[in-house]
């Protein structure tokens, strides 16, 4: 609701019954002639001359030049006029009421609240005095005092729409959605407020994940207000959430075609097209959107994503450091630009933006794997085995961190240790082939020949291309008969499960 509605119920002027006319354009003159000498006083006007104009000015006169500011949008001096009306008349609640809806709008809270506290002394049961009180309490995060302030109003007329749908829209905003929804579920029959509530219950069933609801209160609002673009926005999103990607570009495009410099709705058009594969159409749609706001990071991160799974590593380093730049401290985008480094070749830039992305989320089990991984790929085992550690103290069942684990423990001749890690690895995943066939390469380094062929057989049969991998990495061994003896043995009798 616009606070400023409120201004019409106050007079402004008596009609003209020929149309009025003449006499509005005699009344634009005088009041603009008002707002010149306001502005002359501001700037050159001794205050015994300033006195003298305010004592000219009768309330009536006040009332209509504040009413015609607001109408045209001259808020500042509207708010002076308002001042000088509380002074001139005191007892009256309306003047206070006024003046105390300017200063709110001027941000003005602690003198508005002061203002709507003068007002309500002197008329305690006007309606939309206690309304905009309680807008203005909302507006300062006093949603609880707002609440009451309203209660108290719907006290004196249980059934006023200004008063129900902003008692709506408080519990809205506490994340009191069940209440809220309730309400608007009754103003959606009201003539005055089907439209906004519609829009609202929308919001409501999409934050309690009544997505379908959401889809159908969006759709009927737009039936009133077919050119809202928040509203196609929000439908966007709801689609998006409900994973129908299509629809939701769609719903962006209806935004974006009745605001075309909507960044938001970029961002999450590029985000449906990603979703759904369009990673070149995603791009174009992120460009869009830093058009518009050239410091959105999100943007800035994700059209670097785009172009890193097009393998296009150079251009999402440069995207990833446009990040980077606006937010120095954005773990995720020193992550991304290290993966692309480490993609290009580059293992020591890698483990520098690891690092980097550590020292701000020491919790990030994906970038101790990641720094791990470089710190192997340099050679530095030590460390890439303490790296490996962090992972699986954070996500102790990833099957696949305890097998690059064990593989470290093999390279640094520990097989009695990998032998361990790998059974961890095949306690979690036994169908993986990996993890058997790097148990058996530890358990042969340790002299245990017959459980060394067990592990290997069952690596075969879960993924025949392990018989090769063998035979390449030990072509001596695949071709003893020992080998070929014990493999007759443990198939004869059957220590291998089918």
């Amino acid at each position: 609701m616009n606070i400023f509605d409120d201004f019409d119920q106050f007079s402004y002027g008596s009609e003209d019954p020929s149309g009025g006319k003449e006499e509005n354009e005699t009344r634009k003159k005088y009041f603009e002639e008002e707002l010149r000498r306001y502005k002359e006083d501001r700037s050159h006007t001794s205050d015994g001359d300033k006195e003298k104009r305010r004592a000219f000015l009768s309330p009536e006169i006040l009332e209509e030049l504040i009413d015609y500011c607001v109408e045209n949008e001259k808020f500042e001096e509207a708010l002076h006029f308002s001042m000088l009306l509380s002074d001139k008349v005191p007892f009256s609640a309306d003047a206070w009421h006024r003046r105390a809806m300017l200063e709110s709008h001027h941000l003005k809270f602690e003198d508005a609240l002061r203002s709507y506290e003068r007002a309500v002394a002197l008329d305690p049961v006007d309606l939309d005095l206690l309304v905009n009180y309680g807008i203005t309490l909302e507006a300062m995060g006093h949603a609880n005092e707002a609440l009451a302030l309203f209660d108290r109003a719907l006290a004196v007329d249980p059934s006023n729409e200004d008063a129900l749908f902003s008692k709506a829209a408080c519990y809205e905003k506490l994340e009191q959605y069940n209440e809220a929804i309730n309400i608007f579920k009754y103003l959606v029959d009201k003539e005055e407020y089907a439209k906004d509530a519609l829009y609202e219950l929308g919001y409501c069933y999409d934050s309690t994940e009544r997505f379908s609801e959401a889809v159908e209160c969006y759709e009927l609002h737009l039936d009133h207000d077919p050119y809202n673009y928040n509203a196609w926005y929000n439908l966007g999103i709801v689609y998006n959430r409900m994973g129908m990607f299509h629809k939701a570009i769609n719903a962006y495009d209806m935004a974006l075609a009745i605001k075309e410099e909507f960044g938001s709705a970029w961002y999450n058009r590029g985000n449906a097209l990603a979703n759904i594969g369009k990673l070149s159409d995603a791009i174009e749609s992120y460009k869009e959107c830093l058009k518009y706001d050239a410091e959105e990071i999100r943007a800035w991160h994700n059209l670097a994503n785009a172009y890193e799974e097009l393998q296009r590593f150079r251009d999402a380093i440069r995207c990833f450091s446009q990040a980077i730049k606006y937010d120095p401290r954005h773990s995720e985008s020193y992550f991304g630009r290290g993966s692309c480094y480490d993609a290009l070749g580059h293992p020591r830039k890698a483990l520098e933006d690891y690092d980097r992305a550590l020292g701000i989320n020491s919790k990030y089990p994906e970038l101790w794997y990641a720094k791990a991984d470089a710190l192997y790929n340099l050679g530095k085992l030590e460390e890439a085995l303490l790296a490996y550690r962090v992972v699986l103290e954070q996500t102790p069942n990833d099957f696949e961190a305890w097998f690059d684990y064990g593989e470290t423990l093999v390279d640094l001749k520990r097989p009695e240790e990998a032998a361990k890690a790998f059974e961890s690895s095949i306690s979690i995943e036994e169908k993986w082939a990996d993890s058997h066939y790097g148990r058996a390469k530890s358990l042969y380094m340790t002299g245990g020949l017959l459980e060394s062929a067990v592990e290997l057989l069952i690596a075969f049969r879960l993924d025949d291309a392990k018989r090769k991998q063998f035979e390449n990495e030990f072509p001596n061994l695949a071709q003893e008969d020992a080998f070929r003896k014990i493999e007759e043995i443990v198939n004869a009798t059957g220590q291998i499960e089918n």
